[in-house]
C-alpha cells in the first residue's frame, strides 16, 4: 500500500518542477526587458564636481532616483503581456484546461464603449496567443536554466527564429496602432523603431548563444 506521504510527495515532483520553470521563464523575461530598458534609457553621467559641491551631488542623486524609477517602470510595462501570458499557461498546465482567452477575461479594465482601446487590446491578445503557446512549449520542456529549456523546446534554429518572428510582428502590430491613435509625437516612431531593434537584437543573441 502507497503511504499518504508517498503519495503526496509524489503529487509535489511534478508541481515543484512547474513551479521552477516558471520562475527561470520569469527571471528570463525580467532580465530581457531591464537590459532592453538600460539601452533605450540613458543613466546620467556623474559630474565632475559632485564632490566639491553639496548641491551638484543631490541633484547628480536625484537624476539616478528618476533613471532607475524610469527603468523599472519601462521593465513593468513592457512585460505586462508576457506575464499574464506566463500565469495563462501555468494554469493551462496545471488544469489541463484550455483558458478563455477574450478581451473581456484577459482585459476587464478596459471600457468597451471605447472602441480603439478595445482594438488594441485585441491586438495585444493575438501576442498573448503566441506567448501562451511558446510558454506552454517551454513548460513541456527539460533543462536546468532558461536556455536549456529554449533549446530543447524548438531543438532547431529555424524553429526558435520562426517563434521570434511571429512574436515580433504582433509586437510590431501593437507598436504601429499606438502609433497612430496614441501616441503621434515627432520622437514616438524612432523610439519604437530604436526599441524594436534592439529587441531584434537581444533575441538574435539569444539565438546565437544556444545554436
Amino acid at each position: 500500500m502507497i503511504s499518504h506521504q508517498t503519495e503526496t510527495a509524489a503529487k509535489d515532483k511534478p508541481e515543484n518542477g512547474i513551479k521552477r520553470k516558471y520562475q527561470l521563464i520569469l527571471n528570463h523575461e525580467q532580465d530581457f526587458a531591464f537590459s532592453l530598458a538600460a539601452e533605450m534609457i540613458y543613466a546620467p553621467e556623474k559630474p565632475r564636481w559632485m564632490a566639491l559641491f553639496p548641491i551638484v551631488y543631490f541633484l547628480h542623486r536625484y537624476r539616478v532616483r528618476n533613471y532607475q524609477r524610469n527603468l523599472k517602470d519601462f521593465s513593468r510595462n513592457f512585460l505586462k503581456t508576457k506575464i499574464l501570458a506566463l500565469d495563462i499557461s501555468l494554469e493551462e498546465i496545471r488544469t489541463g484546461d484550455s483558458a478563455e482567452l477574450s478581451v473581456e477575461k484577459c482585459f476587464p479594465q478596459v471600457d468597451s464603449s471605447i472602441k480603439k482601446d478595445v482594438r488594441l487590446c485585441e491586438k495585444q491578445l493575438a501576442e498573448l496567443m503566441v506567448l501562451k503557446d511558446h510558454y506552454r512549449r517551454l513548460f513541456k520542456s527539460s533543462g536546468n536554466n532558461y536556455l536549456d529549456l529554449l533549446k530543447k523546446a524548438y531543438r532547431k534554429e529555424e524553429a526558435l527564429k520562426q517563434f521570434y518572428s511571429r512574436l515580433a510582428r504582433a509586437e510590431s502590430d501593437i507598436n504601429r496602432y499606438i502609433l497612430k491613435n496614441y501616441q503621434k509625437g515627432k520622437w514616438s516612431e524612432p523610439t519604437v523603431r530604436q526599441m524594436e531593434n534592439i529587441t531584434a537584437r537581444l533575441r538574435e543573441q539569444n539565438i546565437k548563444g544556444i545554436f
